[in-house]
């Protein structure tokens, strides 16, 4: 009940959002705080960004090249910092702003930028993809004290298997093991191989016409062997056909092609 009502005091305490221009904060971000203004100021370097909340300062230390306040709810906003390497896209923290303290929550994320950032009366919530599990969507939901990480249901994709598959073209394979519609169909099709599927074709090259399939292939990560992928679908009656093969381990085909997609999944192989 404390960290219900707690909640419920942060997400009201600001009831009105005004427009501001600044670099690095939201537009529809209201900058004045019970706290202090809110500003992101250069490292005297200016290589890293600090964050000022009237008289605190948030990462003082240039442990961040990026530092951006992306949302607000009430008295809380949702900062994404960067150390602009690589290795992590980027991670999240929640500022309070509630009284003359201001604090941050420690830093969370699966290093993918946000899917949704969400509240109720006694929760916010900030989602993104999971990187170890590519096909798996991942939410933070922090009560004004504690965070926890919950794995949320797959939202819906741009196109069912049973609409117009032209609008796959283009996009890329990830995106159908995301999809709520799709996951069915993949599941029964892959089994337990729907997770190593799914990180696959994490990285890969967007879907286009291969005569009457639409396929996308994917280069294999070194961790799996440094092989070739292909997915694809049927133009006209759906089917899906799923195949890899790692160096030189025997190929893994998972659904019915034709003789001509069998012609592509060697040439893809032999690549």
């Amino acid at each position: 009940m404390k960290a219900r009502s707690t909640l419920c005091a942060l997400l009201l305490g600001c009831a009105v959002a005004t427009s501001v221009s600044a670099q690095n904060i939201a537009p529809d971000v209201d900058v004045a705080t019970a706290a202090g203004q809110i500003a992101i100021v250069d490292s005297a370097d200016g290589w890293a960004r600090h964050l000022h909340v009237g008289d605190t300062v948030f990462f003082g230390n240039d442990a961040y090249r990026f530092v951006n306040v992306i949302d607000q709810r009430g008295a809380l906003y949702l900062l994404e910092v960067s150390e602009g390497g690589n290795g992590c896209g980027a991670l999240y923290t929640w500022l309070h702003t509630e009284d003359g303290a201001p604090r941050v929550t420690q830093e969370f994320g699966t290093c993918a930028s946000y899917f949704d950032i969400g509240s109720d009366s006694e929760t916010v919530s900030a989602s993104m993809w999971s990187t170890t599990k590519p096909a798996d969507l991942v939410g933070f939901v922090y009560d004004g004290s504690v965070m926890r990480e919950v794995t949320l249901d797959p939202p819906a994709g741009r196109v069912a298997p049973d609409d117009d598959l032209e609008v796959l073209l283009g996009t890329h394979p990830i995106a159908i093991f995301r999809a709520a519609e799709w996951r069915p169909v993949l599941r029964a099709l892959l089994g337990q191989d729907f997770a190593e599927a799914a990180e696959i074709f994490d990285l890969s090259h967007g879907f286009e016409h291969k005569g009457a399939w639409i396929a996308a292939q994917a280069d294999m990560s070194p961790r799996r062997g440094q092989g070739r992928a292909l997915l694809a679908v049927h133009r006209t009656d759906g089917r899906v056909v799923v195949a890899w093969r790692a160096a030189e381990a025997i190929p893994v085909i998972r659904g019915t092609p034709d003789a001509p997609l069998n012609d592509l999944i060697s040439e893809v192989f032999a690549q």
